[in-house]
């Protein structure tokens, strides 16, 4: 029988697509194969591990401030302790891991949890605070930039979906997200650097439940200053096992539906255990590393510029700190992700300049050629006189990778305001030695460094003055000696 046509055997394509070759190459996925226009059994299952390694490092990136708080649970609880609704207070070292962190402000952190009910925080007068959520959502500051202003006073913290009576008597009542929250405040030190001031005024705060307002039980504060701990987020497959605790624990509400929706497709839903077969877990292992690897250029290498001065190497204007959402009420996601790989904490005294208020921060990574960090030289930093500081001023080396604190052998990795031997410039400036080894006579102004691990430099000014605000005052960049 033989067959005449009478339609079209062919139709010019615009936008359709041609029937696959029976081999494509793919830039991203290799050698693809194809049967009849079918995929291979072996293309399909490729097809589906991209497809899930993809989905995993966006989770890895959009979740990885919410990865930064659930850190500091596990630090807290697991290496100091602590449990919920119990104070650590330190003078931070290189012994704790925690994003550039600084040695020259004693600190007090929490895990909070209104899950129970809702809390009260009693701050003490002339601290800096900060409160974010489980997805580190600046919920309030507290302390010198909050509503006390420095003076002190009740804080009453309110657990999502609560309806009752709210009573008066607080300096301000916080309604939350989600049920865990994160707690820091920042004391300043004593004359000369002296700790202890600082230390026991943060053993001052009390946290106790609002239901136990009239007796209320003793709170559970610990100096742990030189314990070792790890708050750092993992970037292997257990970075996906926290998010799933923290998303079985929070209400539906914390995050967005189609953040959830995204989620629930690498099996992490609130209501079901989260359990990846063998297959799953090895491609979120690596979707972790890889999403590290991202989240690292973003901040050390970003293709949108967040330069401070446009004719140095320093960083310090990273769009849309500390609510990051545009114009259009959009997520700013990388930028999100550029501040959360190296840094924590989101509070409007950062966010808003204030001529002595807050504090202010900026950090390279480059020389002034526009060469990245070399660990084995040394270079220095000069800070022109005067310093635009009320309060105090530092400046402190981390581990490129740890983002924490440099463990370079020396007690604290750093030159501030309270240095003893600390040699100034003419100007009332400081030069800052920085490398494996100090030039001859300069060891007083030396930040030790180890010849094979990356760092970079993070300059602090608390109480920042007018000249920083207005960038008349500019650091030099890092040049080589």
């Amino acid at each position: 029988m033989s067959f005449e046509a009478t339609g079209p055997t062919s139709v010019e394509r615009i936008t359709a697509p041609e029937q696959p070759a029976g081999v494509v190459e793919s830039r991203f996925l290799g050698r693809l194969e194809f049967r009849g226009g079918y995929p291979t059994e072996a293309t399909s299952q490729e097809l589906y591990d991209r497809l899930d390694f993809q989905r995993g490092c966006q989770a890895f990136l959009r979740h990885i401030m919410a990865a930064a708080v659930w850190g500091f649970y596990r630090g807290l609880t697991r290496d100091l302790g602590m449990a919920v609704n119990e104070l650590a207070v330190l003078h931070l070292d290189a012994n704790g891991l925690l994003l550039t962190g600084n040695s020259e402000t004693i600190y007090g952190i929490a895990i909070l949890d209104t899950k129970p009910g809702p809390l009260v925080v009693e701050v003490p007068p002339r601290v800096l605070g900060l409160l974010n959520d489980q997805w580190m959502r600046p919920m309030g500051d507290l302390g010198i930039a909050g509503p006390d202003r420095g003076a002190g006073g009740k804080y009453l913290l309110l657990p999502p979906g609560y309806d009752e009576e709210v009573p008066d008597g607080y300096v301000e009542a916080i309604r939350l997200r989600t049920y865990r929250q994160w707690l820091v405040m920042r004391a300043f030190m004593g004359s000369g650097g002296d700790a202890a001031p600082g230390t026991q005024a943060l053993l001052a705060t009390r946290i106790y439940p609002l239901a136990q307002e009239d007796d209320p039980p003793a709170s559970r504060n610990a100096d742990v200053s030189g314990k070792p701990f790890d708050t750092i987020h993992p970037t292997d497959v257990r970075y996906f096992e926290d998010l799933a605790e923290m998303v079985e624990y929070e209400p539906l509400e914390a995050i967005s539906l189609e953040e959830s929706a995204e989620l629930a497709q690498l099996g992490i839903e609130k209501g079901k255990p989260f359990a990846p077969d063998e297959r799953l877990r090895g491609i979120l292992d690596e979707a972790a590393k890889v999403g590290g690897f991202m989240a690292f250029s973003l901040a050390n290498a970003p293709r949108v510029d967040y330069l401070r001065y446009p004719d140095r190497q320093w960083y310090g204007n990273i769009a849309g700190y500390p609510g990051f959402v545009d114009e259009q009420g959009r997520p700013m996601i990388d930028a999100m992700v550029e501040m959360a790989w190296f840094a924590t904490g989101r509070a409007q005294a950062m966010g808003s300049e204030r001529v002595g208020v807050g504090s202010a921060y900026t950090w390279a990574y480059r020389d002034r050629n526009a060469e990245w960090i070399d660990p084995a030289r040394t270079y220095k930093l000069r800070l022109p006189g005067p310093i635009p500081a009320k309060d105090f001023w530092s400046v402190v080396v981390y581990d490129l990778w740890t983002r924490s604190m440099l463990a370079n052998g020396q007690p604290f990795p750093s030159i501030n305001s309270y240095s003893h031997g600390l040699e100034p410039d003419d100007d009332g400036g400081v030069t800052v030695y920085i490398g494996p080894q100090p030039p001859e006579g300069k060891e007083g102004n030396w930040i030790r460094t180890l010849p094979e691990v990356g760092w970079f430099p993070l300059i602090r000014l608390y109480g920042p003055l007018e000249t920083w605000i207005d960038r008349s005052w500019k650091p030099d960049d890092i040049e080589e000696v």
